[in-house]
């Protein structure tokens, strides 16, 4: 267990964790995080598993090898990750599906699921301006971060299969394990590991999310808002 205090703090730093919220991500105490790290206590090995998971490192890995020294290269081609769970017609042409503000908490959790897409609303999206061959999720968005677009407005996006593609200063929403479904703008981080997220309303404060934290990146392409006043 020669490098285990060092890895946590080091990987906590790097996907910008701290004791409590990595303990919440485990189950465990902020404390038990800190003892783990001063090498007053050792996890037992139902927590080295999920920190391990959290991290997506090995066991062996996060207990013997210097991950501050070694230089890991983490995918950002979303490839990589899964294959997307679609709903097909019969006519063998996909059907866009959509996550309302209420669903948003569920597809964080079943995002991978075929059988949650499936349970969403699925339809047709009949405008012109859109490609046929690509891959479409409608999300709907809470709160005024990025106004002009307002509180629940629907927001029509494609997936963006490889991350490497991503346009800088480009909206997009982002499916993250820390935060869930995030409507941002993604900005160039100084590290190739963390994406900035950047709000159109100035009275929120950018963020940064690690590579691996996130889980799905969708393109926005246009917004359907129900509020004309």
């Amino acid at each position: 267990m020669k490098y285990l205090a060092s890895n946590l703090k080091y990987l906590r730093a790097e996907y910008l964790l701290s004791q409590k919220k990595l303990g919440e991500r485990i189950k465990i105490s902020a404390s038990s995080i800190g003892s783990y790290e001063h090498e007053k206590s050792v996890p037992s090995l139902r927590n080295m598993q999920k920190l391990a998971a959290t991290f997506d490192v090995g066991i062996d890995t996060l207990l013997h090898v210097d991950l501050s020294k070694d230089k890991r290269e983490q995918s950002k081609d979303g490839r990589n990750i899964r294959v997307l769970p679609i709903v097909v017609a019969s006519d063998n042409n996909e059907k866009a599906s959509i996550v309302p503000a209420q669903a948003a908490a569920g597809y964080t959790e079943g995002y991978a699921q075929p059988e949650f897409v499936s349970n969403l609303m699925n339809f047709d999206l009949p405008f012109p301006e859109l490609q046929k061959e690509q891959t479409y999720r409608v999300f709907q968005i809470t709160g005024d971060s990025m106004l002009p677009i307002k509180n629940k407005s629907y927001i029509i996006t494609s997936y963006l299969q490889n991350w490497a593609d991503v346009k800088y200063g480009s909206p997009y929403i982002i499916l993250t394990k820390e935060d869930g479904i995030v409507f941002k703008r993604i900005e160039k981080s100084e590290s190739d590991q963390r994406l900035r997220m950047i709000s159109d309303n100035k009275q929120y404060e950018p963020f940064e999310v690690h590579v691996n934290d996130v889980q799905e990146i969708w393109i926005a392409k246009g917004v359907i808002d129900f509020d004309m006043n």
